[in-house]
């Protein structure tokens, strides 16, 4: 029926969001090494242009040594989804809806249905 066509496609719109939010988490973590090692090039650039600056850059630089590495910054996890294959979600969402049609009231529970 056209109530069971729209939970299908609210159920593909949902996978096809949550696929492209991980391709985008993927870039997220990409761009933030690059800015990690960016700002390593900066440090360093600045601790030479302090050296070849004035001598008494260079003497800062002798007393304080290289930049320090950073330590890597702990990446946020992604939320995982619940362990229940889709297709079973699937199945249970629409067992839902199909009691909300034939009965006329809506159950209410955690994803249990009868």
């Amino acid at each position: 029926t056209e109530s069971l066509r729209l939970v299908q496609e609210t159920l593909n719109i949902g996978a096809a969001t949550a696929a492209e939010l991980e391709g985008q988490g993927k870039q997220i973590d990409n761009i933030h090494d690059n800015l990690v090692e960016i700002n390593q090039s900066v440090k360093k650039s600045e601790h030479h242009v302090r050296g070849i600056k004035s001598i008494f850059g260079a003497l800062w630089n002798k007393a304080t040594g290289p930049p320090k590495q950073q330590p890597d910054l702990p990446k946020v996890q992604p939320i995982t989804a619940p362990t229940t294959s889709r297709a079973a979600a699937g199945r249970s969402k629409r067992r839902h809806i199909r009691s909300i049609v034939y009965t006329g009231e809506a159950q209410v529970g955690h994803g249990q249905n009868t």
